[in-house]
């Protein structure tokens, strides 16, 4: 995560998850910032910033994400790794409740929040939640 990693695979995994995740980062840089819609746009635009290491640039995308629909939980909790990237660590678990309070079942703000509250703090284990979203398609 330090070096911007937002999209990872957990074992096991099929080629289609490989093929999938490929496709989706492959088609990131053909993203326009000026013509950036809608959430998924937006949120696929900030996790190009964050593989390019600009969190900042990367948070203010997220937040227009946030914006554009607040009932979803994936930009909050990507908002609270930005903010875990930059030293803002307190800052980080209030956007990993606020996804937990919007779905509860929201698996990786919870892993997230749980991690950055252990007195053994680290970035080790951050999850994007980018297996739910596979999970989410089949």
């Amino acid at each position: 995560m330090k070096l911007g990693a937002v999209d990872y695979l957990r074992k096991p995994f099929s080629p289609e998850q490989i093929r999938e995740i490929v496709e989706k980062v492959l088609s990131r840089p053909r993203l326009k910032e000026d013509e950036l819609r809608t959430y998924d746009q937006m949120l696929e635009f900030a996790k190009m910033w964050i593989n390019r290491q600009d969190v900042e640039k990367a948070g203010d995308y997220l937040r227009k994400a946030i914006g554009v629909d607040s009932s979803r939980a994936e930009a909050f909790n990507l908002l609270g790794i930005a903010l875990e990237l930059e030293g803002k660590r307190l800052d980080a678990q209030k956007h990993y409740r606020a996804a937990i309070a919007l779905d509860p079942t929201y698996e990786p703000a919870r892993r997230n929040l749980d991690r950055t509250t252990k007195p053994d703090y680290s970035l080790k284990g951050v999850d994007d939640g980018a297996e739910k979203n596979q999970e989410e398609k089949k």
